[in-house]
């Protein structure tokens, strides 16, 4: 049927259309991005430390988790890479590109991090 002309040109527009549908634009990649860069493993657990059933994950942290093992120690939620979705933003959005005295901008912010991190710890 595809070798026929006028089948061809009613299915065309259908197609475009549906694939369309489909593509991910720009925005919505770096959006999806900043989910993953935010993405926080607690929310997969409920108030007594139990895994919730995956039906009942966040759609945002759900879209995040990259492996679910079992094993005899329990379950182990892996989720996708936070900290290479903070470089892809920083590389996309053309703000890793700076340097402060060689140290890139993401060194610097995670350098910022960890010590915010020590400053709440006390140390």
């Amino acid at each position: 049927m595809l070798r026929n002309a006028d089948v061809v040109a009613f299915l065309e527009p259908e197609l475009q259309a549906r694939w369309h549908d489909q593509q991910m634009n720009g925005e919505e990649a770096l959006a999806r991005l900043a989910t993953q860069a935010r993405a926080d493993v607690r929310q997969l657990f409920d108030r007594r430390g139990q895994l919730l059933p995956p039906h009942r994950w966040p759609d945002e942290i759900a879209s995040c988790v990259k492996s679910i093992q079992r094993g005899p120690g329990g379950v182990k939620v892996t989720l996708v890479d936070a900290l290479a979705a903070v470089r892809l933003i920083l590389e996309n959005t053309g703000k890793l590109k700076g340097r402060d005295n060689g140290i890139s901008v993401l060194a610097a912010a995670i350098r910022g991090d960890l010590a915010e991190s020590e400053r709440v710890l006390g140390r």
